[in-house]
């Protein structure tokens, strides 16, 4: 991919050439009534083409940029699969969370994983806010905020030292856009650590 896009950024820096020189030529030409029909054609051809070729550079910066994540989040889900102690939390959907499913892969006392797919639409103005359950500390402690994205689908890195002690449990709820200091709307997902597993 990186190698078309490089193709196309060459072919898009010849068409502006094209398009400089068409434009001069028309300009040397002389008046108005000078400037053959022929002339005329041939820029907006070039300029048609420095269009489609700027598209498709844009397209390809976005898809390359979507395959750079992608494969370093798969990198980091290999590292976290790894991980020794790795924890498995499976979260059910309560009814006002339909047929939403999720988990989260835990490692250690710091860092977590959070999945979640076919999540319910939310109104606007609304997102969705990842809380964790604790035994330590504080006991209900916001895990971060996400939108979904295709397939009402999400992906959320939980991070930070600390966060992730005494945890009993995970829930997801629909909460006003920009976050809540506590749980305040309908909670969609929970799911509660196995007792073995907790701390």
């Amino acid at each position: 991919m990186a190698g078309l896009l490089r193709s196309r950024e060459a072919e898009l820096q010849s068409a502006r050439q094209d398009l400089a020189d068409a434009q001069l030529r028309l300009t040397s030409i002389g008046g108005e009534q000078t400037r053959t029909q022929a002339a005329e054609r041939q820029l907006a051809a070039t300029r048609a083409q420095v269009e489609d070729l700027n598209r498709q550079v844009r397209l390809l910066k976005a898809a390359l940029d979507h395959q750079e994540r992608t494969v370093g989040r798969s990198t980091e889900l290999v590292a976290l699969l790894r991980a020794p102690g790795l924890r498995v939390v499976e979260l059910a959907a309560t009814r006002q969370g339909g047929s939403a499913g999720a988990r989260a892969l835990i490692s250690g006392r710091s860092r977590a994983i959070f999945y979640a797919d076919n999540l319910p639409v939310l109104n606007a103005g609304r997102t969705y806010q990842l809380w964790l359950i604790r035994s330590a500390g504080k006991p209900i402690l916001s895990g971060g905020l996400f939108q979904s994205g295709p397939n009402q689908s999400a992906i959320l890195e939980i991070a930070g030292a600390g966060n992730l002690d005494g945890l009993t449990a995970l829930a997801v709820t629909d909460e006003p856009q920009g976050g809540s200091p506590l749980p305040t709307g309908e909670k969609l997902l929970i799911g509660l650590l196995p007792r073995t597993s907790a701390g």
